[in-house]
């Protein structure tokens, strides 16, 4: 699965079986100056099509590819669920938002075999890291920094 977006409000989830399977394509292995509009072209299709208020800043996979997270210069996290591009939670932040990371799931020992809700880190302009919640749209914490969080 593969999501892009722009200068504008769309962001586009493709399905692309092929990424799995080949993680990387046999001519970009060697060094050479072969440049990317050389590579054959194909078309997929677009499995959904979600509407962003505001230019999109990011974007983030869960690391099940269950959720999908994006940010924009509209103040907002928005966490989509891919299989049918339902808006799940709407995130609000006090400035736009330039990047977003999903921490990887972790084994609640707690629980058994079950895993840790999926949590999201989010900065930007408010010079925050904030920290949520993916799967209850909850804030669990919030790093105060000392400018604008790029990455």
């Amino acid at each position: 699965m593969l999501a892009a977006a722009g200068a504008t409000t769309n962001i586009h989830v493709y399905d692309t079986p092929e990424c799995a399977a080949r993680p990387t394509h046999p001519s970009l292995r060697r060094r050479s100056a072969t440049r990317a509009s050389s590579l054959p072209s194909r078309r997929y299709s677009t499995r959904h099509l979600l509407v962003h208020e505001g230019t999109v800043n990011a974007l983030a996979f869960s690391q099940d590819l269950l959720l999908l997270a994006s940010a924009g210069m509209d103040k907002r996290v928005r966490i989509w669920e891919t299989a049918s591009g339902a808006l799940q939670h709407e995130l609000l932040h006090d400035d736009y938002v330039l990047t977003l990371a999903f921490a990887p799931a972790l084994r609640d020992a707690s629980a058994g075999s079950a895993t840790t809700p999926p949590v999201l880190a989010a900065g930007g302009g408010d010079k925050c890291i904030t920290v949520w919640d993916a799967a209850a749209g909850e804030m669990k914490t919030q790093l105060q920094r000392e400018g604008t969080v790029y990455s």
